[in-house]
């Protein structure tokens, strides 16, 4: 679970966007349940409300959601013989003309949401991952599960792990969110094997408490010692926070930025500037970008070359690692041993 990327829940606590993105997967599912438990409407109607919500930041999730409801559906239809339940899958049908609009926004520089390449979780990490609760899911599904819920939420566990072993480069993202189904069947699981062998729930529930918290332990050992180290993956070193507050207090508000990759997702946070090139996956054509900037940074560009580019761009300042080689039209303004700021000459 520290190798794959929103495994459990510890990325969302970290990642505002992330965090929404989950609240409105687990609405979206959670409300088309209920609408199929209380047969109202109402309930489907918000649950593709906040399926459309949740397009804007994960549009693949659309796959996994129609798999799971339509699942749902097939089995309620074969099990009460009721057509009414389609009733509640259609208004999901509305989101597809969200993902049409979007699929438009992708072709004018946000494909890079759904082109990245990830690398597949290998089925003896997720293995590990889930630990201990992975046999008391298996265990539960021997008992063949009855109640619609826990038929629901097993459909929404194995869809999601069948997807993430998908040829797609971003097909671990569905293994998001899905501690959620896996502790609420997990804890039933307990109860169940509790009463058939005559155990105390109390000693298993102390048991998993003692086991299940070691990643998060070691996490938090790992950005602890880390702070020991020069990785500005991990945190950035004294001179580079000498340069974000020249920048807030000195620089005119929301001038650009030309700034590394491991620096510039971080910048916004910390001044009033907007970056030329932020997140490598939500930077609209952030592949061209990228080039050009290696380019500049490179100085691959002729002189001209490179001072089109950045007003062409809106940019005033430029951080760089420092190797004492840049642009005669430009000028040191911060020169620290690893980084320097810059900005063209008057």
């Amino acid at each position: 679970d520290l190798t794959i990327t929103s495994f459990t829940f510890t990325s969302a606590f970290q990642r505002p966007h992330e965090a929404l993105a989950i609240i409105f997967f687990l609405l979206c599912l959670e409300l088309f349940f209920l609408a199929t438990e209380k047969e109202k409407i109402v309930f489907a109607f918000l649950s593709s409300f906040f399926l459309i919500l949740l397009i804007f930041f994960y549009p693949y999730y659309l796959l996994s959601y129609f798999l799971i409801i339509g699942s749902y559906t097939l089995v309620l239809l074969i099990k009460k013989g009721q057509v009414k339940f389609l009733l509640y899958f259609l208004p999901s049908l509305l989101s597809i003309t969200v993902l049409f609009w979007y699929y438009r926004q992708l072709k004018t520089g946000f494909g890079s949401v759904l082109s990245q390449q990830l690398s597949h979780p290998s089925l003896i990490n997720i293995l590990l991952g889930y630990g201990v609760l992975f046999p008391l899911i298996i265990y539960q599904t021997t008992i063949l599960p009855k109640k619609p819920s826990k038929i629901f939420l097993n459909l929404w566990f194995f869809i999601s792990l069948l997807l993430s072993f998908l040829p797609l480069g971003f097909s671990r993202f569905y293994l998001r969110g899905l501690f959620f189904p896996l502790i609420v069947l997990s804890l039933t699981t307990i109860k169940t094997i509790s009463r058939k062998f005559n155990l105390d729930q109390k000693i298993i529930l102390g048991l998993l408490t003692i086991i299940l918290p070691i990643s998060f332990f070691y996490i938090t050992w790992r950005r602890l010692t880390e702070t020991r180290n020069s990785n500005h993956w991990f945190y950035l070193e004294k001179d580079y926070r000498e340069i974000t507050q020249w920048l807030d207090q000195n620089s005119p508000k929301e001038s650009g930025v030309l700034a590394p990759y491991y620096l510039a997702n971080w910048l916004p946070t910390q001044t009033h500037n907007h970056v030329y090139f932020g997140h490598l996956i939500q930077t609209p054509i952030s592949q061209e970008k990228f080039i050009l900037m290696d380019q500049f940074f490179n100085q691959l560009l002729s002189e001209k070359e490179a001072k089109k580019f950045l007003k062409e761009n809106k940019i005033s300042y430029i951080i760089k690692d420092n190797n004492k080689r840049y642009y005669s039209f430009l000028e040191a303004i911060i020169q620290k041993p690893a980084i320097i700021l810059l900005k063209q000459k008057n």
